[in-house]
């Protein structure tokens, strides 16, 4: 899976061909800076102002979405992190499991 800040979008390429299988187009308001990660059957990633989204791993559809960032919170390049079946994502003032 591969997050693209300058095409504002998530890809899954086969790792024995490299082609792409899928590519979904993300929201522009905010910066995408964050590696994806898979777990929990979902590929998650979070934009720049804390919104954390849950995709499909087969077709890349949406499947969540978390307001976790505050209205000044811009600039947050953390990946989420899992361990012990649970999520961890780090905002510019708090970490939420």
């Amino acid at each position: 899976y591969v997050l693209s800040d300058v095409a504002n979008a998530l890809s899954r390429v086969d790792p024995a061909t490299g082609e792409v299988e899928w590519t979904v187009e993300l929201d522009r308001e905010f910066l995408w800076r964050a590696s994806p990660i898979a777990a929990g059957g979902r590929i998650w990633a979070q934009n720049h102002h804390g919104t954390l989204y849950g995709f499909a791993p087969a077709d890349g559809k949406e499947v969540a979405r978390l307001e976790l960032g505050r209205e000044d919170d811009d600039g947050i390049c953390a990946s989420v992190a899992a361990a012990h079946g649970r999520l961890f994502v780090r905002t510019n003032r708090e970490l939420i499991c």
